[in-house]
């Protein structure tokens, strides 16, 4: 059988904003696109989802032909979903109806057995309703079923080589759900004919089912290959698409400086955070990590900068009962849109979901300032060390290439060090090699001398800076971060 003459397309968002990235844009107008999967891995909501929001986005007009049940069941069962509309529906602008009883019409396989004829009949029928409607978008769910309605291999093939050129030419495009199993369809050869092939899987984590969908085959156009993560929510289909390691990013600007909100702390960084470095606050439990990030943020809210604080560790109400007593009002924050709080699921979450989560937050409040507080909770999250590296380097080089200053905690064990002539304990930065992660890192440390214990500061790295090197004594109090630059804490001690 010969392969349909190709053309030069249109290629058009499928309205899905995950997938459109991965596609590079869009589907091809006029292409057979199998979507496959095992029984609830959500094709039916990904084909109605397409048809929804091609009418609502593009005024594209939809079919939806049902062959396994009625077209109202699901029309029912998408209807909680917000993408649903009757309006279209009312409209005649998406068409449902059910395949078989466009079949039960015809003289379908009366001879007791389907012949090319009948093909031709059923596809001549599918063109005249498409020509009524000036249908863009049409859904077969399933062509599975359909092609256990014909009952020839060879007929099978035919008519979806049929109805695919028959479209092309009226520049619909068609999505073709199909069950499949092990990676494989029922007749083996619908991959071959369609020019599109997306898979749909899934597995069950801990608490909940983690899905996964993989574009196998597009013809025309490049597309992200590898699996990528999607939730089925009340939204519809939510894809997390995989997040390049940026390898172009914008230049740091070191003499725009963003104050840190300490005083003191802008004087040992010779003005503050160069724009657009990422900082590693790492210390003991209880040093006041979390206060310092805190105090960051509220000078950028202060200064007019929208912030996202990406919260990984205590309740959310917590967190803003710590800031109340600091005198900030973190809900006010929020309420004037100048703050954005992001707190991820850590369990049965993956890379994708996360790190989406995070800078979709940015871009949707052009954040200038983000913390994320810790870095410390997410092995818990099952993630291997490797793994975490690579998350947090996606994370990097997405908020330089956005030109977004950040910070970032991390837990240090051991109280104290172990030797008595050096003041700081142990000066590795964290236990996960963040270190050449991050552009700069505040090392906090409790110490203990002639019997007092006490905070001390530590500016270990900041690239692109003069900063002081000296270890400094702090303290945590209402107003926030004190810092006494007067004195070290060698000399304090003294």
């Amino acid at each position: 059988m010969k392969r349909r003459e190709e053309k030069e397309v249109e290629v058009r968002k499928t309205g899905i904003n995950g997938l459109d990235n991965i596609l590079g844009g869009g589907i091809p107008e006029g292409h057979v696109v199998l979507i496959t999967g095992e029984s609830g891995t959500g094709k039916t909501v990904l084909s109605l989802q397409w048809l929804f929001e091609g009418w609502a986005q593009f005024e594209d007009p939809g079919i939806y032909l049902s062959v396994t049940e009625p077209f109202t069941k699901a029309i029912e069962n998408v209807s909680t979903m917000d993408f649903y509309d009757q309006a279209p529906l009312e409209s005649g602008g998406l068409r449902f109806t059910d395949l078989r009883s466009m079949v039960e019409l015809m003289d379908f396989g009366i001879s007791g057995s389907v012949s090319k004829e009948d093909i031709e009949e059923l596809v001549n029928r599918i063109e005249g309703l498409v020509d009524k409607t000036g249908a863009r978008r049409m859904v077969i769910d399933s062509i599975t079923a359909v092609g256990y309605m014909i009952d020839d291999t060879e007929l099978f093939r035919y008519f979806i080589f049929r109805l695919g050129t028959v479209m092309s030419g009226k520049n619909c495009t068609i999505f073709l759900t199909s069950e499949s199993r092990n990676g494989s369809t029922p007749f083996n050869v619908e991959d071959f004919i369609s020019d599109g092939i997306i898979h749909l899987d899934y597995t069950h984590g801990e608490e909940a089912v983690i899905r996964k969908m993989e574009v196998r085959k597009m013809r025309g156009i490049d597309f992200r290959s590898g699996n990528a993560f999607f939730n089925i929510t009340s939204d519809g289909i939510l894809v997390y698409e995989k997040i390049p390691v940026e390898r172009k990013l914008v230049g740091t600007d070191f003499e725009n400086r963003k104050k840190t909100g300490v005083e003191e702390l802008d004087k040992m960084l010779d003005g503050g955070y160069p724009e657009g470095h990422i900082i590693l606050v790492t210390g003991n439990s209880g040093t006041g990590k979390t206060t310092f990030c805190m105090q960051f943020l509220v000078e950028g809210i202060k200064n007019g900068e929208n912030c996202v604080f990406v919260n990984l560790e205590e309740p959310l109400q917590q967190v803003k009962k710590t800031a109340a007593s600091h005198g900030w009002d973190f809900d006010e924050y929020e309420e004037k849109g100048l703050l954005r709080f992001v707190t991820p699921e850590l369990i049965d979450t993956y890379p994708d979901k996360f790190l989406s989560e995070i800078l979709t937050a940015v871009d949707e409040t052009n954040a200038e300032r983000i913390i994320l507080d810790s870095a410390s909770s997410l092995p818990s999250a099952g993630l291997s060390e490797d793994k975490l590296r690579r998350i947090l380097l996606q994370l990097n080089s997405a908020l330089k290439s956005r030109g977004v200053t950040g910070m970032m905690t991390h837990l240090t064990s051991g109280l104290f060090s172990h030797d008595s002539d050096k003041v700081l304990g142990s000066t590795q930065a964290s236990d996960l090699r963040l270190s050449s992660l991050c552009d700069g890192i505040l090392i906090l440390r409790y110490v203990e001398k002639e019997g007092e214990v006490g905070k001390a500061l530590n500016v270990l790295k900041m690239r692109g800076s003069k900063h002081d090197k000296k270890i400094r004594s702090f303290d945590v109090t209402e107003e926030g971060i004190d810092i006494h630059m007067d004195e070290d804490w060698v000399e304090r001690g003294k």
